[in-house]
Parts: structure tokens; sequence; C-alpha cells
């Protein structure tokens, strides 16, 4: 009996199972830091994807397009004005607000200075006084 007695007070067995514990917490923090690794990188790189390039160069051309084509037109507050609303209800359609205004026309030199300003909520993009020189323009 008296070698069960002092089994049972021993304690060698308790730095066995402590440094189990230890190195068992040590893995999971481990896996953990790991996991949040990989989970940024692919955030990451989903954001790089979700950067509205396209929509903003599209709309920039467009409004290079139209203004060159409608350069002597521009005084005009009702083309202008039908050029920014019908831009805004193509854009908003895909939850993107933007906006146009134009600075200064000169229609004997064929240019012009423009505003743009095109969001989507994440992203803004805003290029202010934009030179656009008319007739170096190709059609297409």
């Amino acid at each position: 009996m008296a070698g069960i007695k002092s089994l049972l007070r021993s304690d060698d067995g308790q730095w066995i199972i402590i440094s189990g514990l230890i190195v068992a917490i040590g893995l999971i923090i481990l896996s953990v830091l790991l996991n949040q690794a990989m989970i940024s990188g692919g955030k990451a790189s989903e954001a790089v994807l979700d950067f509205p390039k396209s929509d903003i160069r599209e709309f920039r051309w467009e409004i290079y397009r139209w203004t060159n084509q409608n350069v002597t037109k521009m005084n005009e507050v009702a083309q202008i004005r039908n050029l920014t609303n019908q831009t805004r209800l193509l854009y908003g359609a895909r939850g993107i607000s933007v906006n146009f205004s134009v600075i200064e026309i000169n229609a004997t030199n064929q240019t012009a200075n423009v505003t743009i300003f095109i969001t989507d909520g994440t992203t803004t993009c805003n290029y202010r006084h934009e030179f656009i020189q008319c007739d170096e323009m190709g059609e297409g």
C-alpha cells in the first residue's frame, strides 16, 4: 500500500500535463495567426479587383467624346444638364455616383476645361480642371 500512496502524492505527471497544455495553446495561437494572414492576403487581392478603374476610364472617355462632339454647343446649359442627367441615371443603376461640370469653354480654340467626379462608395476619383483639346481627339 505504501507504493500506491507515493504514486498518488507524486507530481511528476503534472508537469507533463502542463507542458502538453502549453504546447496545445501555442499551436492554437499559431494556427489562428496563420489563418488571419491568409485571410488578410485574400482581402487585399479582392480590394485590388474591386477598384472600379474600368468605370472611371469609361466615364472619362464618354466625357471626352461628348466634349469633342459638342464643344461649340457647350455654352448651352440644357446640353450640359442633359448629359449630366443621362450619366447620373446610367451610372446610378450600377451604384456609382458621377458628376460632370464645365469650368471654361473656348469654342474658337476647340478647348474645354471640365471637372469630373466619380465614386462607388469606397473609391472616389476627382479630376479637377481637366483640360480637353478637342481638335486632337479622333472619332472612335
